[in-house]
């Protein structure tokens, strides 16, 4: 699991928290992290631990969290907008508190 991915974990569910949403769904096209979440341990990528232990803490203080598996072919736009990332080397955090909060949007509509 890249910390990268748990990183924008993190901020989308601490978004959610902000915005006061008691449900989150979590959509990942990665099976580990799934799994990971699902479990509440972390098989490895240790280096990333502390921001697992962060995300597994904030999903507790909502009242229904669900972690789903999508298909990279499924989830086409943010397939998209991770290559775009990896092609543009974007790794602002800046850029990616303004994404974050725009994909929460989209999603509680």
């Amino acid at each position: 699991m890249k910390p990268d991915e748990l990183r924008a974990i993190l901020l989308a569910l601490q978004f959610a928290k902000a915005l006061d949403l008691p449900n989150v769904i979590i959509e990942l096209d990665s099976e580990v992290a799934v799994k990971g979440l699902h479990l509440g341990s972390l098989p490895f990528g240790w280096g990333s631990y502390p921001v697992f232990v962060e995300c597994i803490n904030l999903c507790r203080e909502f009242k229904f969290v669900d972690v789903v598996f999508i298909s990279r072919c499924v989830n086409v736009a943010a397939d998209l907008f991770a290559r775009w990332a990896q092609i543009s080397k974007i790794r602002s955090r800046g850029s990616l508190r303004e994404v974050a909060p725009f994909m929460v949007t989209i999603l509680a509509n």
